[in-house]
């Protein structure tokens, strides 16, 4: 008994002496964040009544487009481009929230999951009025489709980039405390665009993934590239 005793105190010792100087949020791994091959977990998202998908998550173009009718762009990653197509058959433009911390999910564990840092507020036009003010297509057609491009930045440094395949779904508004700080340094700041402060941005949320805290060097990256691309 006293042996199995020393035994499980030494273990326990190197496990806390493991543990000793990291942040409290970085010891316990995020679902589907980093290498985690979970589905990511958090609050459900949901649109608005009379807010529709209408398809499934496609690719966006080379330049993050979507084809029309499309709406502005939601977001400002550039590893993780995809279309949201939605139908408004309110008669009335639509506000639509997208809150910081919103993940769309890949349905394959070779690709990144990807995440909204910066929370967005989009109106979605009526997509069912007839007449002259209709929607129309890339061929000038008129569609009751409209497209939302989304931006987001990679979860998973560790997997392949999307680009033109990969199939995904719109998952949920996930809780982490380290970029919960992230998000709020983000609050009134646009870093849209394909400058420094983007890549700067991605590699600010791998590392704030890789050790759960928000760093004021961070804060010191992100305001250079910022001041830098403004």
């Amino acid at each position: 008994m006293k042996i199995r005793q020393s035994l499980f105190h030494a273990l326990l010792a190197i496990t806390l002496a493991a543990l000793e100087g990291q942040p409290a949020h970085a010891q316990t791994a995020t679902p589907g964040f980093g290498t985690d091959k979970r589905a990511p977990k958090g609050t459900p998202f949901a649109l608005p009544a009379g807010i529709e998908l209408a398809g499934p998550l496609f690719p966006a173009d080379d330049d993050g487009n979507c084809p029309r009718a499309r709406t502005a762009t939601v977001g400002s990653g550039l590893m993780v481009r995809r279309c949201v197509p939605v139908r408004n058959r309110t008669g009335a433009p639509v506000t639509v929230i997208f809150p910081a911390g919103l993940v769309i999910v890949s349905a394959s564990e070779g690709f990144q999951n990807g995440l909204l840092v910066e929370q967005q507020v989009l109106r979605i036009p009526p997509t069912t009025n007839g007449g002259p003010g209709r929607l129309l297509d890339e061929k000038g057609k008129p569609t009751d489709i409209v497209n939302i491009p989304l931006h987001v930045y990679c979860l998973n440094k560790d997997r392949e980039i999307p680009e033109g395949g990969g199939q995904y779904s719109i998952g949920p508004v996930s809780q982490h405390a380290g970029l919960a700080e992230l998000y709020a340094f983000m609050a009134d700041k646009d870093f849209k665009g394909d400058g420094q402060r983007v890549e700067v941005l991605q590699e600010v949320v791998w590392e704030v993934i890789k050790t759960g805290r928000f760093t004021a060097k961070d804060r010191a990256d992100l305001l250079r590239g910022y001041i830098a691309d403004a």
